[in-house]
């Protein structure tokens, strides 16, 4: 190269790939697609000359051809400020650059119009599916999805009660998360346990007639605590957090509400939070109060996204966030090859991390 001249470093293209190995454009193009009809052997062939002569797919290339780029959508629906659902991207786009596949990624507000936008972004870039991530405090707009998969999108939705015939879901089995924690609890000898929920919560064990959206999570976990409290015979105790702020700051309000019962929680051994930050507000309020944990007052919350933050670190229950963005992307590929398979509806369970927050008590009935 001449000095002070620039020289483009020569493209690859699948054009090349058949040359170097002297087979057609067409078998190759195939190979990086995923489409059947190839031999496991050819593709894994084609795969590895494509790895050493340095060919990039164009996710926006395939869309001059089919209609469709090589691109994946995901709309987080969502109060994503707090970052929790970096795992589900992670493991979203693992999946989609094994098959090929660019990531385009959409935060919705709580206003309509932002899901429009998302949408109209979707449709501009042709992509070719898109998983919409719906959090407990947001609706989508179910028109608007159906609509894009009438247009030949392939679409799913995690977290959200949105039901349709042609769109995959997933859900996470919020019920059975609050259900094992509190047996777990009861397990390690605690026999007076208290739940802190939020405003609006379900204060009653409700039969199989009653339903709660599964997108509730609030509600569905404070039900698996009173399920375990009633099969083993013990005295529910949920207490509804105060709202003191607004917006309101959950942390906050449950420091508040544990602050206005003076330190007066009679024979109560365990405290479960609705979520971490249920949890880490009565870890604050428990010191001022001189309350040691967990030998005096075992607590326990849900997501483990701030669990590590407390002192003592919390024992949770994670949200299975990288597996429903692994399975989110799976799903969409799927569903792209075959566009008329029965609707998929996976449920995952939650994991429990022990951490320093709990102990077992020997307390009486």
């Amino acid at each position: 190269m001449e000095e002070g001249r620039y020289v483009r470093e020569k493209k690859i293209t699948m054009k090349d790939i058949a040359v170097h190995l002297n087979i057609d454009r067409t078998t190759v193009s195939k190979a990086l697609s995923a489409n059947p009809g190839l031999s496991q052997a050819m593709v894994e062939k084609v795969k590895q000359a494509a790895k050493e002569l340095g060919y990039h797919k164009d996710p926006f290339a395939s869309g001059l051809m089919t209609g469709k780029n090589a691109v994946l959508g995901i709309v987080v629906a969502s109060e994503i400020n707090r970052n929790i659902y970096a795992s589900f991207v992670r493991s979203f786009e693992q999946v989609a650059g094994a098959h090929q596949h660019a990531v385009i990624i959409c935060h919705v507000e709580r206003k309509k119009e932002d899901l429009l936008k998302a949408i109209r972004l979707l449709r501009q870039q042709r992509v070719s599916g898109a998983t919409f991530v719906a959090g407990t405090h947001e609706e989508l707009d179910e028109q608007y999805i159906i609509e894009l998969t009438e247009s030949g999108m392939a679409i799913n939705v995690t977290g959200s009660r949105f039901s349709h015939d042609s769109v995959d879901s997933i859900q996470y089995d919020h019920k059975r998360a609050g259900y094992d924690l509190t047996r777990y609890l009861i397990e390690q000898g605690h026999r007076h346990i208290m739940m802190i929920s939020l405003p609006g919560a379900v204060l009653k064990l409700l039969d199989d007639t009653e339903r709660i959206s599964p997108r509730d999570s609030n509600n569905l976990r404070t039900q698996g605590y009173l399920q375990a409290m009633h099969e083993a015979g013990l005295p529910a105790s949920v207490v509804v957090a105060m709202q003191t702020t607004k917006p309101s700051i959950i942390v906050q309000d449950c420091y508040m509400t544990l602050k206005a019962t003076g330190g007066n929680l009679g024979q109560t051994s365990a405290i479960v939070g609705a979520s971490d930050d249920h949890a880490l507000g009565v870890l604050f309020a428990l010191k001022e109060f001189g309350i040691t944990v967990p030998q005096q007052i075992s607590v326990v919350g849900f997501d483990d996204a701030y669990a590590n933050l407390g002192v003592p670190q919390l024992t949770t229950m994670r949200v299975p966030l990288r597996e429903s963005g692994e399975t989110a992307g799976r799903l969409l590929i799927e569903r792209m090859k075959a566009p008329n398979k029965d609707k998929a509806r996976i449920v995952l369970p939650y994991e429990m991390i022990v951490r320093g927050s709990t102990s077992p008590t020997n307390q009486p009935v």
